[in-house]
């Protein structure tokens, strides 16, 4: 695994960002091309590169850009791509048993509802070989609160899909049973449930071995109408305590996620 690790930062290194054109020398992005779900040759290199995940995912962050300026107290580049990230898993599954590999290539700055964003294109690769072809899947935009936005092929718009878990989480009201608090991180025996893009319907879930950190299930959780602490997802479900503190993950004896089954607590 660590040779093929080393073979793919080789690759980065080694090449130049070409899909349809490339970057040039002074870090001007304009030429690359952007909008959602195309395809074609991207060879990715040349610019400093980061691992972000390794464990089940092979992602990078790739900086293309020099950004001027010191961000402060606001997350860097790197830190939105990790949050960008997390919402490609979230929201892209799909993609995710498509590619072997992913990069996060920072390309501007922008505004976005008035508020600052660092915009990304996300690619994909089949292979880690050098000479691979890969795909550009979508471009994204993260602002400093952490909220992810794609781009809209059709319109050409960006729209939000969410805020990052961890932000905002808290603003529910606890004694608004219409709106409970289930944004956050529970850890189990064995597993942890992340759960987030909560929008008082449903919301997204992923469940992942703490040994590994690999994803084992994950899927959107549709609330029940009678109840907003419960929530269902095929043959499986969930229980929000009281308190907000904890959930239960409800299957069956028969269910093949029965071994998932028990109470997890908040640590988040």
């Amino acid at each position: 695994m660590k040779k093929i690790i080393l073979t793919v930062l080789a690759v980065l290194l080694a090449i130049s960002i070409t899909a349809c054109s490339s970057v040039n020398d002074s870090g001007d992005t304009s030429s690359i091309t952007s909008g959602a779900s195309r395809s074609g040759a991207l060879k990715i290199g040349g610019f400093p590169t980061t691992e972000i995940e390794s464990k089940g995912y092979h992602a990078y962050y790739v900086e293309a850009v020099n950004l001027e300026g010191d961000p402060g107290e606001n997350p860097t580049a790197l830190d939105s791509a990790k949050t960008a990230w997390k919402a490609v898993k979230q929201s892209m599954s799909d993609i995710l048993s498509a590619y072997k590999n992913f990069y996060i290539i920072l390309r501007e700055m922008t505004t976005i509802d008035n508020q600052d964003c660092y915009v990304y294109m996300l690619s994909g690769g089949s292979e880690y070989e050098t000479g691979d072809d890969y795909s550009i899947l979508d471009d994204l935009a993260v602002n400093y609160s952490g909220t992810v936005y794609w781009l809209l092929d059709e319109s050409g718009e960006w729209s939000a899909i969410g805020e990052a878990p961890g932000d905002n989480k808290n603003n529910t009201d606890a004694d608004d049973t219409n709106s409970p608090n289930w944004w956050g991180t529970f850890k189990g025996d064995g597993f942890s449930i992340e759960i987030s893009n909560f929008n008082g319907t449903g919301f997204r879930f992923n469940i992942s071995n703490l040994r590994n950190g690999e994803t084992v299930f994950d899927g959107t959780a549709a609330l029940d109408p009678e109840n907003s602490q419960m929530a269902e997802y095929a043959q499986i479900g969930f229980y929000l305590y009281d308190d907000f503190n904890a959930v239960d993950f409800l299957a069956s004896e028969s269910s093949e996620w029965e071994h998932l089954r028990g109470k997890y607590e908040r640590i988040d």
